[in-house]
């Protein structure tokens, strides 16, 4: 059974992003300049968590929202490799998606690698699609929410 952590304080936020650092496709410290700089906007401006899977600490995800645009990014979403490929991540998709609907948020945002293949077809596979905007290295993706 997973729960969620949420996490707001700069420190633990640098330390989970240090730790999951090798689980992201590219690197985080290879993305971010200063890790206690993104830290610290995640804290103040994000919400955190950390994923909890029977008392184990197995991954993080952050995401923003927007109220203005109606929409919320996933800017982290990462488990461990070991917890990878088992079903986790739709329920953490599923998290997002309900504490983003208490904001009556209709659309969830990411970016995504073009290399990172694993990753599209996990997005893909739970109903994200692509925009008509894309970067050199980066798709967009979008996943429009139904009203229940």
């Amino acid at each position: 059974m997973l729960n969620f952590k949420r996490i707001n304080k700069t420190k633990e936020i640098e330390r989970l992003l240090y730790k999951y650092n090798d689980n992201f496709s590219p690197r985080i410290s290879t993305i971010v300049k200063n890790m206690q700089e993104y830290a610290k906007k995640l804290a103040e401006k994000s919400y955190f968590y950390s994923i909890i899977n029977f008392q184990e600490e197995i991954g993080i995800l952050g995401f923003y929202l927007n109220l203005d645009l109606n929409q919320c990014y996933i800017n982290l979403i990462c488990l461990k490799r070991e917890h990878q490929n088992k079903g986790l991540g739709y329920y953490i998709l599923k998290f997002c998606e309900k504490e983003v609907r208490k904001y009556k948020i209709s659309r969830i945002r990411l970016e995504v690698y073009k290399n990172n293949k694993k990753a599209i077809s996990f997005y893909k596979n739970n109903n994200f699609k692509k925009e008509n905007i894309e970067s050199e290295k980066t798709y967009h993706l979008v996943k429009l929410l139904e009203e229940e």
